[in-house]
């Protein structure tokens, strides 16, 4: 929802005017965005360890692929745009950091999808065959593989 509405960046200016930073933290927004991750980290922590270990690796490994690109790469940026003027390196930055979350966004459906697979009253995902595509548009959903 932020990447869509940018609400991130309503904080750069202002956190950037009342702390005077500069340089990495020229994307002030980071400052703050730190102090709530850690208090999600710390209300998840211990849902995190109960977690089989193949699923915790793969959710840490989508939070750092995530966090990496949103928090990290925004920070090269922020050097960078604060020494330089913005030219194709610095798009080269931001397309890394665009990709780094979105892999962390892939890497993340993985587990999610195991972990919830395996509860009571999940939600399943089935394959639908290009048969069953076409009855489910045609409104023939018995012909189709989500029939009940």
């Amino acid at each position: 929802m932020d990447e869509l509405m940018s609400i991130h960046e309503i904080f750069i200016e202002p956190v950037r005017g009342a702390l005077n930073v500069s340089g990495v933290f020229y994307y002030a927004w980071i400052i703050p965005a730190n102090r709530f991750g850690l208090a999600l980290f710390s209300a998840v922590f211990r849902f995190w360890l109960s977690l089989l270990t193949p699923v915790r690796l793969l959710f840490g490994l989508a939070a750092a692929l995530f966090l990496g690109g949103s928090i990290g790469m925004e920070m090269v940026g922020g050097y960078y745009v604060s020494i330089a003027q913005p030219d194709w390196i610095y798009r080269l930055i931001h397309h890394g950091e665009e990709f780094l979350e979105m892999a962390g966004i892939s890497v993340f459906c993985l587990p999610w999808s195991s972990w919830s697979a395996s509860k009571p009253g999940n939600l399943q995902f089935s394959q639908l065959s290009p048969l069953g595509l076409k009855a489910l548009i045609d409104g023939n959903i018995e012909g189709s593989s989500l029939a009940p």
